[in-house]
């Protein structure tokens, strides 16, 4: 099945897991959007977002309505490393607001310099994973909201390393029982390498 690049899912109320990649419909039209608004249709319990600088404007990102999915329990966003999105890449991360009931959040590649507010609102949230956000400089002050959060995860984010160093943020973060500021178990170099050279993608429709 090597030729396969597209799988069209439709009323798939059993799937459990779905990786996305973003791409232009018509790359060669102006007014072409990207594939995003498709995963309206998608109920899942772990969902995978990568390409997400392919995303051309807000209001695609808050068409396929990710809040909505209260399925939804593991979710990873990611922008190829080192590329200008369509759309600012904080002013997107700001559409993307998942479901309050979401358990596992990795953000992937972000390149803005702070992580949107709403994060302080995902209550049930145990988990959370910022992977190469190389401009990243600060966690949210509504991170101390996050009474459930276990596992704080962070990768080649030298920027946010520093802040974490400093003794005031050491205060923000104490509730948070496990803090690695090394390579995450479950995002390994290989998985990263994947990410950047995949192009098979998944489509719903």
């Amino acid at each position: 099945m090597k030729p396969l690049k597209v799988i069209d899912l439709r009323k798939c109320r059993g799937l459990e897991s779905c990786q996305f990649v973003v791409h232009i419909v018509d790359d060669e039209n102006a007014y072409s959007s990207s594939n995003i608004v498709q995963l309206e249709v998608v109920s899942c319990q772990e969902l995978q977002i990568s390409c997400l600088e392919k995303v051309k404007s807000k209001d695609e990102a808050q068409r396929f309505k990710l809040m909505e999915k209260h399925k939804l329990q593991k979710l990873k966003l990611s922008w190829t490393l080192d590329t200008v999105g369509r759309v600012e890449h904080s002013a997107l991360l700001r559409q993307l607001v998942p479901p309050p009931n979401l358990q596992c959040l990795e953000v992937n590649g972000y390149a803005g310099t702070c992580l949107p507010e709403y994060l302080g609102e995902l209550n049930s949230l145990q988990e959370l994973k910022i992977v190469r956000c190389r401009h990243l400089n600060a966690l949210p002050d509504s991170m101390q909201k996050l009474t459930s959060l276990k596992d704080l995860c962070i990768f080649d984010c030298p920027e946010l390393d520093k802040w974490c160093q400093v003794e005031e943020n050491k205060k923000l973060l104490a509730q948070i029982p496990n803090k690695n500021y090394e390579e995450p178990a479950s995002t390994s170099r290989q998985e990263i390498v994947e990410d950047e050279t995949s192009g098979n993608e998944v489509e719903a429709a």
